[in-house]
């Protein structure tokens, strides 16, 4: 009989702005740390059967981040894992509520970088609107508010920003 690993650490959740890299970041975290990963965004994909852009769309703003709400509680606060969330997930208040048991990782990321990241931003519902810096403005404090661990943006390829992330992670992150 096999005995699996029975992860004890708080779920590492990742949030930022559009452009970040949670999703990328996500990956690599739980690809080293060997745990499951929970992308908000592919939840809603799955559950829906539809792409965010086109859902965002069709639902509006406030149906959509109820259904976001509802698609991140079905996995939030699960030990021994990852979740990246949506750019704009946070600023749920029921949402920040479900994830207060877990390790918040806020990845910072300027205007000009997140519009650069992002090329195309027919698949990103808010960076139509030509307000990206101010949209960022209005969720930088809630973030920073949330968030355990703050890695400040640098212009590095991703393998670097996993470097300083498992650097700053608290002990418990880190195998005996």
């Amino acid at each position: 009989m096999t005995t699996s690993k029975v992860r004890a650490w708080p779920q590492i959740v990742l949030t930022g702005f559009m452009g970040a890299g949670k999703t990328t970041i996500g990956r690599a975290l739980a690809a080293q740390l060997e745990a499951p990963l929970f992308d908000s965004d592919a939840l809603i994909e799955d559950a829906s059967g539809t792409r965010i852009g086109d859902l965002f769309g069709q639902l509006g703003e406030p149906k959509f981040r109820d259904l976001e709400h509802r698609c991140i509680t079905a996995v939030a606060g699960r030990p021994g894992t990852i979740l990246a969330l949506g750019g704009g997930a946070i600023v749920c208040e029921a949402t920040r509520a479900s994830l207060r048991n877990c390790y918040i990782v806020y990845l910072e990321i300027s205007p000009a970088t997140s519009l650069r990241r992002i090329g195309d931003p027919s698949s990103r519902p808010l960076a139509n609107t030509g307000e990206l810096t101010q949209l960022l403005e209005a969720r930088e404090p809630i973030y920073r508010s949330v968030a355990q661990l703050i890695l400040p943006e640098q212009d590095e390829p991703p393998e670097a920003t996993l470097s300083r992330l498992l650097a700053a992670l608290p002990p418990v992150y880190h195998p005996a």
